[in-house]
């Protein structure tokens, strides 16, 4: 089943900030470790950390600007990230991050616009909207 990407849902620090969002990427990896020993004659691999990281582009405004802009305090933030909308029963993806950048671009014959990039830290739940 294909899911319109119009109704995502993200909210970042508590604040919905769905409206403004015109692309996002949520993405995960985890890290490997090699485990062998002499006379092994092929590598082997363990899962070792997981990573995650967020980047979006907003259609800025002063409220979301406000936003992001509190965020560069060092502290981590919450996130919830609903790729099909928030609406109850459907997936959500939820954690905490820490906003590495932030970019505002301007174009003379279009708008303006601002990119962000959050690393995420601790664990990811996997849910749904209740």
């Amino acid at each position: 089943m294909s899911i319109a990407a119009k109704n995502s849902y993200f909210s970042l620090d508590g604040s919905d900030i769905s409206g403004y969002c015109e692309d996002l990427s949520f993405s995960r990896a985890v890290a490997t470790a090699e485990v062998q020993g002499f006379g092994d004659d092929n590598v082997a691999l363990i899962a070792a950390l997981e990573s995650g990281s967020i980047s979006g582009t907003v259609t800025w405004d002063s409220t979301v600007d406000a936003t992001l802009n509190g965020l560069f305090d060092s502290a981590s933030v919450a996130w919830i990230y609903g790729p099909a909308g928030s609406t109850s029963g459907l997936v959500k993806y939820s954690g905490n991050a820490f906003v590495t950048s932030s970019e505002i671009s301007s174009d003379v014959a279009g708008k303006v616009s601002a990119t962000f990039e959050l690393a995420v830290t601790g664990s990811v739940t996997r849910g749904t909207f209740s």
